[in-house]
């Protein structure tokens, strides 16, 4: 039997294909202590023959999202259940993957281990690095939405000559395969930075030639990324884009919107047109066609099947 837990706070995601697929929804209750403490209980009985898919919020409130998690993932092991498949699709504290100066935590590796300690798969969606969780193996799963946007772009977009943009260099190979499904040409743009401090100070086209040309044929130019955070890197590739010269529209996908502060404002400022995002965040530019329940479904089938 397959059971999905999601977690009480996780609104956004679009459960759908879970339910068409056969998986029966566990009844659990929530509510926070005065002090502001958790209380789970599984009000369904806990199956330990049945195999289990956790749901799991990732954004905003992360801190209380991973404690919610832990306590929804023990409990099912308390209580038996032998195969647990722990989806958090956007995965938080993922961006610290390394440690750049001596001291810092590598707080991707830290909320992992404590997490992947009690279940059989970690799965994410477009995690900011996925090679950082390579140690986890066969445990680590990270879907690319790579297809989804391909799909998405072809349905709304087929009928225009669009041209997509990798906002960095770090996510060009992905852009470049998306660009190749759909027949479009692509841009790259690279960060320059500061030699004395590091900080960035523009970003540019990596190759002037294959720029120029989206700017001069294309009517539509998506910038493609994993996330929007604060805005600002997209908001000056789109500054760059109209100020030599792009008349037409700028649209904006992003698989985890996050969308903080004014960032908003900032793209809309930048001469951004449409902001696209998946439902893996809660935000208010979730796309009919960016829903990522269908692969997870997918991935979860394929693990059910190699068991």
């Amino acid at each position: 039997m397959l059971y999905l837990v999601k977690d009480p706070l996780y609104k956004s995601i679009r459960i759908n294909s879970f339910i068409e697929y056969g998986f029966k929804m566990v009844k659990l209750e929530y509510k926070e202590f005065p002090d502001g403490e958790a209380y789970i209980r599984f009000q369904d009985s806990i199956d330990p023959e049945g195999t289990y898919v956790v749901l799991a919020r990732g954004f905003p409130d992360q801190d209380r999202n991973i404690i919610r998690s832990m306590l929804i993932t023990h409990t099912l092991r308390d209580y038996g259940a032998q195969r647990i498949y722990f989806c958090m699709p956007y995965f938080p504290y993922s961006r610290q993957d390394k440690r750049f100066l001596a001291g810092e935590a590598i707080s991707a590796k830290i909320i992992a281990e404590s997490i992947v300690s009690n279940i059989d798969t970690l799965i994410t969606v477009d995690v900011h690095n996925p090679l950082a969780f390579g140690y986890l193996g066969a445990k680590f799963i990270d879907i690319r939405t790579i297809d989804l946007w391909s799909d998405l772009i072809k349905k709304n977009y087929g009928n225009k000559k669009c041209g997509l943009v990798s906002p960095d260099v770090g996510r060009k190979s992905f852009v470049a395969e998306i660009a190749r499904k759909c027949k479009v040409p692509m841009a790259s743009f690279e960060k320059r930075r500061d030699l004395s401090t590091g900080r960035i100070i523009s970003h540019e086209p990596e190759d002037f030639d294959s720029y120029k040309g989206i700017i001069g044929d294309c009517e539509v130019i998506i910038i493609i990324d994993d996330i929007i955070a604060t805005g600002s890197t997209i908001a000056n590739i789109s500054l760059k884009l109209r100020s030599d010269g792009f008349k037409g529209k700028i649209v904006v996908a992003a698989t985890h919107g996050l969308l903080l502060g004014n960032s908003y404002d900032r793209l809309v400022m930048a001469g951004v047109n449409e902001i696209i995002c998946s439902d893996t965040v809660e935000n208010p530019f979730i796309h009919r066609d960016a829903l990522v329940g269908p692969y997870i479904t997918r991935t979860i089938d394929r693990l059910i099947q190699s068991y």
